[in-house]
């Protein structure tokens, strides 16, 4: 028997219910045992909350892969600058935005995201070379 419901974020959820040993039939209802229940809870509740994902634990897989890049979830969820930056400049040309995102591992995220911010209110082109340029400047003066 298979059971269909939605999730939070309206995906289909698909529960399919078989007999086994941990599960027991009363009046037609399937009954799980105490022990499956805390474990199908442990999942719910785990599953509830949306997944965050590092842009930079995938760095790697994007060299080899640029192509990826523009459909990418991880980019998504990427800070609103950096996402900007790669709409504007790189959307026909993935390639490029690798130097920004070795850059963005060297440094981080915030601090990229941070030199986009300076370098549009300067209103500079955020290139590779004036991004790298500008985090050295960052990095030198906090060290």
């Amino acid at each position: 028997m298979k059971k269909v419901s939605a999730t939070s974020d309206g995906l289909p959820l698909v529960n399919e219910v078989r007999s086994s040993p941990s599960m027991r039939r009363s009046n037609g209802s399937v009954r799980a045992s105490p022990r499956l229940t805390s474990i199908l809870s442990i999942v719910v509740r785990t599953c509830r909350f949306k997944v965050s994902l590092d842009i930079t634990h995938y760095i790697k897989t994007f060299h080899r892969k640029p192509g990826a890049l523009p459909n990418a979830r991880v980019l998504a969820q990427v800070d609103e600058q950096i996402l900007d930056l790669f709409n504007r400049y790189y959307l026909d040309d993935p390639k490029g935005f690798l130097s920004i995102l070795d850059l963005m591992r060297e440094t981080s995220p915030e601090t990229l995201s941070y030199a986009l911010t300076i370098l549009n209110e300067q209103n500079i082109n955020p290139t590779y070379d004036t991004l790298r340029f500008f985090l050295h400047q960052i990095n030198g003066t906090e060290g």
